[in-house]
Formats: structure tokens, sequence, C-alpha cells
């Protein structure tokens, strides 16, 4: 099941005693030569830097006692980038983990602006709320080295001209890994700072996915699906990226699948591979970091953990009263009841039971437990209130197995006939629980504007007798 990182996982990339400790003890640079070249830039947490687009009323998005907190398994690939890199590149880190606070915040930034949708992620989506993704810039005396984009360029492109296109008008992101408007030298600097990166990962047993449409943000990958973007980035590093498909024939189900595609393409370049990662096979399954398996953080966490928060609330002040919802847009489980009755209080509504008796429920239809898992969603505010509810219960399941997954669509089809989750499933709505909630091909989500409705909508097309939930009316949180 996800889970939230603790505070002995995590590190500040500014505590140059705690990165000591960390530190493989295989570098080739000594660890205090590593550290001189590394920089801790938090632009959001500097009004005046050039390179922020988010500050709040004219002050910075994050507070000035924010810590540039990672995942201490990501911190050691930093330093063995660092410690690939050529003598005398430094690098820059201008962003790791994001809270779901910062996410709403950059919400409230891109709403006041009327940016586009595509420019800023819902609160709690993506790698950097949990503490698994990281951006850089590389430089050499002190300035970028030329990549073709500078951090945080969002200028969309017309992708068959390269010219550039009005705001608002999605086209080929300038900072895209796949523009192919930048020089061969751009190009170059490119494939160094991304094979360097790799095989940092690569000595740590591991690997990253390099985020498509942003040249400076590295990230564990999402999910075994997204180790396709896995595939494009060695593709990149040999040269061999115009080999490739724009995505593969079918969904990579399981992590034999990649394996074949890696052999697939890669295997008659194992001297390349050896030679620019250090090995020529991926790494075993159970040494990869995916995102799908760790919970989004929120101030209250770090409060907890004894980290200073990374906003103080700042934009609720200065946004409509609607967006303040937003910083309740994650996924949030109640297991404060037990036995399958579900009771809603002013402030919560239990998830457990529903949870329990779907995965009941898989198990009857002879659906392998380590197959899928199954996630609550609660999701409140604008984005759902201003299609008719007031909030969003239901469940979501994500699948590894394409077995598993046809299975559960036979079991799950009633539900897909029940207006009350059918209405939350189409038009605008979809496309908002999906923004909130990451809609890829191996996942299934049903859901309700009330507890009621969901469990009803359940007992009726879901749950045999024996296993259906009793519900207990009261105030909706």
């Amino acid at each position: 099941m996800a889970r939230k990182l603790q505070k002995h996982e995590l590190i500040d990339l500014s505590d140059a005693a705690e990165l000591r400790k960390l530190a493989p003890k295989d570098l080739k640079h000594d660890i205090g030569e590593i550290l001189d070249r590394l920089r801790v830039d938090m632009v959001y947490a500097k009004a005046n830097h050039d390179r922020n687009q988010f500050n709040i009323d004219n002050q910075p998005l994050y507070t000035p006692n924010a810590k540039m907190l990672i995942d201490k398994r990501i911190a050691k690939i930093i330093l063995r980038f660092i410690d690939n890199l050529p003598d005398d590149l430094t690098v820059d880190v201008t962003d790791a983990l994001r809270t779901v606070d910062a996410q709403a915040g950059m919400l409230a930034v891109k709403e006041a602006n009327q940016w586009p949708d595509y420019l800023v992620s819902s609160p709690g989506q993506g790698a950097h709320p949990t503490g698994h993704a990281f951006d850089i810039v590389v430089k050499k005396a002190g300035n970028p080295i030329p990549v073709g984009v500078a951090f945080d360029d969002f200028m969309q492109l017309d992708a068959s001209t390269g010219a550039e296109l009005p705001m608002g008008v999605e086209g080929l992101p300038r900072a895209s890994r796949k523009n192919p408007y930048i020089t061969p030298e751009e190009k170059k600097n490119r494939v160094m700072v991304e094979t360097a990166m790799q095989k940092g990962a690569m000595q740590e047993g591991t690997i990253l996915m390099p985020l498509r449409d942003e040249d400076w943000d590295f990230r564990a990958p999402t999910n075994i699906e997204r180790l396709w973007w896995v595939i494009e980035s060695v593709a990149r590093v040999i040269g061999i990226e115009d080999s490739l498909p724009p995505e593969p024939e079918k969904p990579i189900a399981n992590y034999e699948a990649f394996k074949d595609l890696w052999g697939k393409y890669f295997g008659e370049h194992s001297g390349v591979l050896i030679q620019k990662l250090g090995r020529y096979s991926p790494p075993a399954e159970k040494d990869l970091i995916f995102v799908k398996d760790y919970e989004p953080l929120m101030d209250v966490d770090l409060e907890a953990m004894g980290f200073p928060p990374m906003t103080d609330g700042r934009f609720d002040a200065i946004t409509k009263q609607e967006y303040a919802n937003q910083k309740r847009a994650h996924y949030s489980g109640h297991p404060e009841l037990q036995g399958n009755d579900i009771s809603l209080t002013p402030s919560r509504g239990n998830m457990q039971p529903v949870l329990n008796a779907i995965n009941d429920q898989m198990r009857r239809a002879n659906i392998a437990p380590d197959s899928y898992e199954v996630r609550p969603i609660y999701f409140s505010g604008n984005t759902v209130g201003r299609h008719g509810t007031e909030a969003f219960y239901g469940f979501e399941i994500s699948f590894e197995d394409t077995k598993a997954k046809m299975l559960a669509e036979a079991l799950f089809a009633p539900l897909k006939k029940d207006k009350r989750l059918s209405a939350l499933e189409s038009g605008e709505t979809k496309n908002a629980i999906a923004r909130a909630h990451k809609d890829e091909s191996h996942v299934f989500r049903f859901g309700a504007g009330s507890m009621e409705d969901l469990v009803d909508a359940l007992n009726t097309g879901l749950l045999t007798k024996t296993n259906r939930l009793r519900s207990t009316q009261g105030r909706q949180p």
C-alpha cells in the first residue's frame, strides 16, 4: 500500500554533514569536492529570483526557513551525478519536495494569471509532493550551460516550424526532451547531463525517469507503465532515440514486458551501454523506486517530523475562497471506525470498510492480491464543485497485471451503468477528476457526490449479500 516518507528517509540537501554520512564510499572525487559543486537554490523562496514565477502577493511561495528535502535514495543519485560530470561543472538544485500546500499556492498563482492548465499540476499529483523529483540547473563558471531552455521556461512552440506560440496555445514545449529546434551544442549538453544522471542512478542499482516536457526535471518512475520514458531516456543516452516509436505498441503491463523492450531496443548496444552507463541490463524490479508507492506530503506532515512548513498559507488570503479547498485535494483514508459500518462526521467519512469490502470481492473473483492496489479518494473544492457536487467520495484501483485488469473489468461492469457514479465519469468532470488523480490506462476510478450514494451503488452493483455495507446517515465533511 502507498505510504508517506518518514523523517529518517528524508534529507536536507543543504545539510553537508548529513550528506557526508550518506555519500557512497566508491565516489571518484572526494565528497568535499562534490559538496562544493552542489548548490541549493531555493527559487520559490526568493521573491526577486529571476526564475521565480510563483510569487504570492509579491512575496515568495516558500517560507525563508523551507528546506530542500528529498528521499535519501534520490540524494545519493544526485551525489553520483555530480561525481560523473566534468570537473568544471556545478549543479544548482532548484526544487525537490514540494508539499501539497505549495502546489495549491502554485495553482492559485496560475488562476490569478489565467495561465493554461498544463502549466501546473493539481495539488498532490506528481513526484515532487512525495519527495521523489528534483529540478536542476547545471552551470559552468557560474552560468547555465546551453541546453536550449531556462529553468521553468514553459514556452510552447509550433511543432512544425519551431515558432513561439501565444500564451495558452498548447504545442511542443521548448523544454521538451524531444525538441528538435535546439542547436547541436545544446543537444550535446542535454545528453551529457542525462547520461551522468542515469549512470548515477544505475550505480545506485536503480533508474530515473526524466520528465518528458521539462528538461530540468528528473524523478523516480511513476509506475510500471511509465517505464517507457526510461526506455526513451536510455535511447537518448546511446543515440538511438530516432529508432523508437512515439509509444510502445501496448502499455507496459509488468516488469517482464519492460525487460523485453529493453532487450528489443538495446540488445545490440550492450557495449555502448556499458561505456555510457556502466552496465547493459536494467536494475532488478525490487530495487526500483515507484512514485505510486508513496503518498504526497503536506506542510502538517513536515511539522510533525520537526521540519519547518514550506508555506505559511498566504495564498488563501489573495485568491478566491473556493481555492482554499484545493489544499484538501489529496488521497484521504479514514480508519477511525471498525467493522462494516459507514459513518459520516462533520470532518470525516470512513473509507476503510469500503476498501475492505472491495478487496474481499476481488479475492472472491480470484484476482491475485499482489496484482492490484486499492486506494481511497476524497476530493473537494471548486474543481468538483463547479460541476454540481460538493465533493467526490470514492476509490481507485491500479493494476500491475493485464489479466487482473481484464477480470476486474467484468467484475466492475455493473458500476459503469450506475448514474450516480457515471455522472462523475463523463465530460468535464471526468477530466477534472483525472487531473486530480492520474488518469492512466491501468486505473479504474469510481466515486459519487456522497458517501450514501457510493455505498448504495456498491451494494447494488458489486458486493454480495454477505459483504454489503451498512450506511449511517450523518453530515458530509
